[in-house]
């Protein structure tokens, strides 16, 4: 299981992070926020972070030079040496389609009270997060999946802003400036 969590510890510190007053209860508008605003953002995201190798996130995934025949018995199986993708749209690849098809059996999404998690339930995710010994006994070097830039963090902060500010106008309400975060 892969699993990143996106959120404040208290909901008086996520509120100051979104820059909403007493005007709005956060735990009113958390769940569409994470639902609406987080969820696609972070499935845009892992769909960037397999298309560029992890480039995208500013930590480029290692290749399999230190893996050899790991190398040899996928490039055989599968005909390619994309990095944590196994049989592109089949039945046997889990860890792409969870992490990017938020229908998939093990993608996982769960909103807490100021929190959401999203990745994926496949059995071996995390371990190729991590340094391990790959199934051949190499060292096979961890790939952080998800890995974000401090950018991301705030382009989606912005984007939070943005649609909270969208709604409370539909109130006659308002927060401050959205723009505090670019």
């Amino acid at each position: 299981m892969l699993e990143v969590r996106i959120g404040a510890g208290t909901e008086d510190a996520f509120a100051r992070l979104l820059g909403v007053t007493n005007d709005l209860h956060i735990e009113r508008v958390w769940p569409d926020l994470a639902t609406e605003v987080v969820h696609p953002f972070m499935l845009a995201h892992s769909k960037k972070q397999f298309a560029t190798e992890g480039r995208h996130g500013g930590r480029p995934w290692a290749d399999y030079s230190q893996e050899p025949l790991y190398a040899a018995y996928k490039l055989m199986k599968v005909g390619h040496l994309d990095l944590l993708r196994w049989q592109k749209g089949g039945t046997f690849e889990q860890l792409y389609p969870s992490l990017t098809d938020p229908n998939h059996d093990l993608h996982i999404f769960r909103v807490g009270r100021t929190s959401v998690s999203i990745g994926s339930a496949v059995d071996h995710a995390y371990s190729l997060t991590t340094d391990t010994e790959g199934p051949f006994g190499e060292p096979s070097p961890g790939r952080d999946v998800l890995a974000m830039r401090p950018t991301h963090g705030k382009r989606l902060t912005t984007n939070m802003q943005r649609r909270l500010k969208q709604r409370l106008a539909r109130r006659g309400l308002r927060i401050g400036d959205v723009r505090s975060n670019l």
